[in-house]
């Protein structure tokens, strides 16, 4: 079995999140067992920028619901302590995010909702098996070490992201830097803390299901 493709895969599907892994090297060898870190290359930032509205945080916001909806889910911790989350509009948001809070959401631009329909097409599952979301975070925003239940790939739109991950199975800990278009597929076993290095925007898939036949 080789782990690398033959050819390059379409762009926009599950695929090519792991190019140059061949996608069944990767179900083999790394789902649900080991991290994955992919270098990311200027085609793959630039389809997701346009995608993603430029990477207009506003534009972004707004596109998660109506302007009157609390479709926005800010949080703000100090040092992984005084946890204080809310649930705001759009416009509220933005002024939050100035004010140091992190921001979670699901865009619903036409763009974005056609890259999550051929994502789940290229991975076998039906669309209610994931959960696309952004992450907008001020430089400084620590998330402390926790485990997901969902296996995760995730996108660094723009700035920078310090993950560290580990598991009990692995002598020591893993230590990743995340720039615009680098890609980490962290197994939901694993546990991880991350610490924003710069503001920073990033794409989450949240598979709630198993993907294909791994």
């Amino acid at each position: 079995m080789s782990a690398l493709k033959s050819e390059k895969q379409l762009a926009g599907k599950l695929d090519d999140w792991v190019d140059p892994i061949a996608p069944l090297f990767f179900q083999q060898a790394y789902w649900k067992k080991v991290p994955l870190f992919v270098k990311g290359g200027p085609d793959r930032l630039e389809e997701l920028r346009a995608a993603f509205l430029g990477l207009d945080l506003s534009a972004l916001l707004q596109s998660a619901g109506k302007p009157d909806e609390n479709c926005i889910r800010a949080w703000w911790l100090n040092n992984g302590r005084n946890d204080t989350r809310l649930q705001v509009q759009p416009a509220q948001a933005l002024i939050l995010f100035d004010a140091d809070f992190t921001l979670y959401f699901e865009p619903k631009a036409s763009a974005v909702l056609k890259l999550f329909e051929e994502l789940m097409v290229g991975s076998g599952n039906p669309l209610n098996a994931a959960i696309l979301s952004v992450f907008a975070s001020k430089k400084g925003h620590f998330t402390p070490t926790h485990t997901d239940n969902n296996e995760n790939f995730t996108i660094q739109l723009s700035g920078a992201k310090e993950w560290i991950v580990g598991h009990e199975s692995a002598p020591e800990t893993k230590k990743f830097f995340l720039e615009p278009g680098d890609m980490l597929y962290c197994p939901g076993p694993w546990a991880h803390s991350v610490r924003a290095l710069e503001d920073s925007i990033s794409l989450n898939l949240s598979f709630i299901k198993q993907i294909g036949k791994a």
